[in-house]
């Protein structure tokens, strides 16, 4: 996972300016998922991706808070099943700490390299909770790193899986010179921007308890921009107003076609309310009282 990349920032989607040689490999011999939606911000796409949900369930509104210690995390599943868990990078999901309820170590990793958050040249990262420094570009670092912990674990013989999440291209962008000289026309921001895209301290984190008491939910849901998406159908919430589209005829979203299919309209409305109120059980940890019941079973 590279950090606060845009959607069109790789050659193989039109930018002519970046190269991209490796990533353009991927998306042609490798799986691409072009309707994967995610977060806009790091935190809560991270949660995402280690759980698989939507990351206020987790109670991770915002970049900076911690996933909850009583999430499962696929880490944790896996490892839990015989596989080796490695983890490379940026965690921004908690405590890097040994001990810490919300660190790598605690959702699932055996080992793990960890840096709080954005990171770049010559990185301070967590190894298992001990702080050292390391040597080197920040991306190269971590996938030396990753690659070395592979090369064991195949020796292993145990199956595993590896999380590889880089600190590039985030603000501030410090490229190497070999990769800025790759974009001699480009000026001097932007060299170090594209470079980073080329090359492919310890903190807690806000832990958003289930227990808490948040304010507004009893508003909730509240009034404001939604979308809710079934195979082809999108329906798009504004306010008090409602538009439905057909993804696969119209991409560009130019068509409304509310009008026309009410009754579709109104399933997707009730199929959206009753998600986000289960957004709201989850939230204040009905979730985990239900795993616990059956754990006791």
């Amino acid at each position: 996972m590279t950090d606060d990349q845009g959607y069109g920032d790789v050659a193989y989607l039109g930018n002519k300016e970046v190269k991209t040689p490796n990533l353009d490999d991927m998306a042609q011999s490798g799986l691409r998922l072009d309707r994967f939606y995610t977060a806009p911000v790091c935190s809560p796409t991270r949660a995402s991706v280690l759980t698989g949900r939507y990351p206020t369930r987790a109670g991770v509104f915002s970049w900076g808070h911690a996933l909850r210690p009583q999430e499962q995390s696929i880490a944790k599943v896996l490892k839990n099943s015989g596989y080796q868990t490695g983890f490379f990078g940026k965690y921004h999901l908690g405590s890097i700490r040994a001990e810490g309820a919300t660190s790598p170590g605690a959702h699932g990793f055996d080992t793990w390299y960890a840096a709080p958050n954005f990171y770049e040249n010559d990185p301070w990262m967590s190894k298992n909770g001990k702080p050292v420094q390391l040597k080197g570009e920040g991306s190269d670092v971590t996938v030396e790193l990753a690659l070395a912990y592979i090369e064991s674990a195949v020796k292993e013989g145990a199956p595993f899986i590896v999380f590889i999440w880089l600190g590039s291209p985030h603000l501030p962008h410090e490229a190497l010179d070999e990769l800025k000289s790759l974009y001699p026309d480009q000026p001097e921001n932007m060299k170090n921007y594209y470079g980073e895209m080329s090359e492919e301290f310890l903190n807690e984190g806000q832990l958003n308890s289930p227990d808490l008491d948040y304010p507004g939910l009893e508003d909730y849901p509240y009034s404001g921009s939604f979308a809710w998406i079934d195979n082809q159908w999108k329906l798009h919430q504004n306010e008090e107003i409602f538009e439905w589209y057909d993804l696969e005829k119209d991409p560009k979203e130019g068509n409304d076609l509310a009008g026309i299919y009410p009754d579709k309209v109104g399933e997707m409305k009730q199929a959206l309310l009753g998600w986000q109120n289960s957004v709201i059980k989850s939230m204040r940890g009905e979730d985990y009282k239900n795993m616990k019941s059956r754990a006791e079973r």
